[in-house]
């Protein structure tokens, strides 16, 4: 939890930033992590802050494909949150105040074999070590696209596997009726950028790079 703080806390207290400290919480497998903010002033009422749902519609998917062998691996343990200034999407604004932090726990990956599953957190993703992935940054570009969806250019820095590196990704996200934003997206992730092991699993390896997909809702936070 302190080194999920410590990278949280590089996006979200500028040297220059001092006064109002708001608390956002979100469980994470039944853990609670509390994350005191540090801003300029207080949040304008303008901000749009949304926090992942979890339930059946959060899904992260990866995907490894070899001449020998294609396999893939799905969680639903996504949690987390996304911040803006401005009213909906439509409304996004000032993106350099931006904020999001997406977390993983990379034990709940189910590739549908138990042997695998097994083979993915003790050898591969070595998830007693290395927990969670993290991704902490912010929105850099908001894109009109077609059917009334947005493009959300995110960038910032993913933490796997003990490694901290810049990254960038592109995520459809469409307004539904009832308020919520339906996220979508797909990236690479290169294993040996990540220091992540390729050991034969009845003589096979996980691909050099696998391809990740997420689907998930966010939905408004609770304003207090």
């Amino acid at each position: 939890m302190g080194s999920t703080l410590l990278a949280w806390a590089r996006f979200w207290v500028p040297i220059r930033q001092i006064a109002a400290v708001p608390i956002r919480n979100f469980r994470n497998s039944g853990r609670v992590h509390i994350f005191f903010l540090v801003f300029l002033a207080a949040l304008p009422l303008s901000a749009e802050e949304y926090q992942v749902v979890r339930d059946d519609s959060c899904r992260v998917r990866f995907t490894s494909k070899t001449q020998l062998d294609d396999f893939s691996g799905q969680s639903g343990s996504l949690d987390g949150f996304i911040y803006w200034r401005g009213a909906g999407l439509a409304g996004a604004r000032e993106l350099e105040h931006s904020r999001l932090l997406f977390e993983l726990k990379l034990a709940d990956f189910d590739t549908g074999i138990g042997l695998r599953n097994r083979h993915m957190r003790e050898e591969v993703l070595e998830t007693r070590l290395h927990p969670l992935a993290t991704f902490t940054g912010r929105i850099a570009r908001v894109e009109k696209a077609e059917g009334g969806a947005y493009l959300l250019h995110l960038e910032g820095q993913l933490a796997l596997h003990g490694v901290e590196r810049a990254f960038a990704a592109v995520v459809s996200a469409s307004e539904l009726p009832d308020g919520r934003i339906h996220l979508q997206g797909g990236f690479p992730i290169t294993l040996a950028q990540f220091n992540i092991p390729r050991p034969a699993f009845l003589g096979l390896k996980i691909a050099a790079e696998v391809q990740v997909e997420v689907d998930f809702l966010v939905s408004a936070a609770e304003k207090k």
